[in-house]
């Protein structure tokens, strides 16, 4: 999927709705709770979150894409790869103690691809590398030279591996943007990026969506396992690598890892996947790209491309392989043994929870940058003309949940008051999942649908 804005697959229906129970009502029953923390546009996806706070606004945040962060303990910053602005926009906290912030270092560039210097650069993975390897030079905010190792890189749809170092937290010790580390050949499109953890000897590996194959890269930047990663026999050959994901995981409490790949269905243009039911596979990979197995084939597969393994207490998919669909904005599990899907992710409705053009997953890491048990997104919602960043995390009971519990104070407070008015105003047809509770009255127009209610409704 390019940034070019595209035909929504579903327009705005208002005109059957089937009544829920009230929100009270639902109260114990457990589900996955989305919040929606940062968004480019101000009405469209902002939402007063449950702890009290609104969602943030960044205009930059434009289909927002590849997501990294550092691991516990090392400090930094969410990292959210915008396709559409040409950026990387950089933010601390959403934990217990902290809420989502910016600090000094706020945006990076993405510099555009040397063949096409008059063009916005396009960029989707990125990951964090935290050894010595992976050298990177470049200029910092104050214009003073950086050469170190890499701690971000990031691809882009332009087919070219970029990378960002530092050396000190201020400004002057920060690149001022990304730099080329690798110029991909002709018709590459690189649109995801994955990277081994290891202290050294490490390589990254490039989901080369145009030539459909994987790209590999030593410590140098230098190419290896030329010929790796051969399409699987139980892959058509019409799919090629949309997305490739280092994971780590469980089987029976024995300690695992593996390349999974996320294949999309080709079009007649390199840079476009097709979606569709069924339109996607996943398939695991060892470290040379020798292929060890391909998940179990389902229709609820539609151009799959973020992925990551929950941990303990994540609900009923804890360590399981959450994949997300690019498709249909819909969260499918996996069973990491068995390799069989498990059933979607469910908001309090009992549907199918869905997010509008929906990328990067990302668990936080339990200390500085996010829960370590809410898994964080990034989404190009309307035809990828928006950008959104939230989390989901597993609900038991609303009543003791944190978040969920001031959802109903809120609910309460509301009810109190004797009417709530909310609107909802789309500017052009787009996907919207909402549930209504009982006593909602719906108006639509022919260019706006406006929900008014006595009570404010419920996000699936």
């Amino acid at each position: 999927m390019t940034h070019t804005a595209r035909h929504l697959v579903v327009t705005l229906a208002l005109i059957a709705l089937v009544a829920t129970a009230p929100l009270t009502a639902n109260a114990a029953q457990g589900h996955y709770l989305q919040r929606n923390l940062i968004t480019n546009f101000r009405d469209k996806y902002r939402t007063r979150l449950e702890t009290g706070r609104k969602t943030l606004r960044n205009k930059r945040v434009l289909n927002a894409w590849g997501l990294a962060l550092r691991p516990a303990g090392a400090g930094g910053h969410w990292w959210i790869a915008n396709t559409d602005s040409g950026t990387v926009v950089t933010y601390v906290g959403d934990t217990d103690a902290t809420p989502l912030f910016q600090d000094a270092l706020k945006t990076v560039r993405v510099e555009p691809a040397p063949a096409t210097p008059d063009q916005s650069p396009t960029p989707t993975g990125q990951v964090f590398s935290g050894s010595d390897e992976f050298p990177c030079s470049g200029t910092s905010f104050t214009g003073a030279p950086i050469a170190a190792p890499s701690r971000f890189l990031v691809v882009t749809e332009d087919g070219n591996l970029q990378c960002w170092a530092e050396t000190g937290s201020s400004l002057a010790q920060r690149m001022r943007s990304f730099t080329l580390a690798v110029n991909g050949e002709a018709d590459s499109v690189y649109k995801g990026l994955a990277i081994t953890p290891f202290s050294s000897g490490n390589r990254l590996y490039a989901a080369n969506f145009g030539l459909r194959r994987i790209d590999s890269f030593d410590g140098a930047y230098q190419p290896i396992l030329n010929g790796a990663f051969d399409l699987p026999a139980d892959v058509p050959e019409d799919f090629a690598p949309f997305n490739i994901q280092f994971l780590e995981y469980e089987i029976d409490g024995s300690a695992r890892h593996g390349l999974f790949v996320a294949y999309a269905k080709t079009t007649a243009d390199p840079v476009e996947e097709e979606q569709g039911p069924g339109l996607g596979y996943i398939a695991e990979f060892d470290l040379d790209g020798r292929h060890l197995r391909t998940l179990g084939h389902t229709r609820r597969l539609n151009a799959p491309w973020g992925m990551a393994v929950a941990p303990d207490g994540f609900g009923p998919f804890s360590k399981r392989l959450l994949v997300g669909n690019f498709g249909d904005g819909t969260l499918v599990a996996f069973g990491l043994k068995s390799g069989r899907q498990r059933g979607y992710l469910r908001g309090r409705d009992g549907q199918a929870i869905q997010i509008d053009g929906l990328w990067g997953l990302a668990f936080g890491n339990g200390a500085s940058l996010g829960r370590a048990n809410y898994l964080y997104f990034t989404a190009g919602p309307n035809g990828e003309a928006d950008g959104l960043f939230g989390s989901l995390h597993w609900a038991e009971d609303l009543r003791t949940d944190r978040d969920g519990r001031r959802r109903l104070e809120r609910h309460a407070r509301c009810r109190q008051a004797g009417a709530c008015e909310r609107r909802f105003r789309a500017r052009a047809p787009m996907r919207v999942n909402y549930s209504f509770p009982k006593g909602e009255r719906v108006s639509a127009g022919r260019s706006a649908a406006n929900i008014l209610t006595n009570r404010p409704a419920t996000p699936s």
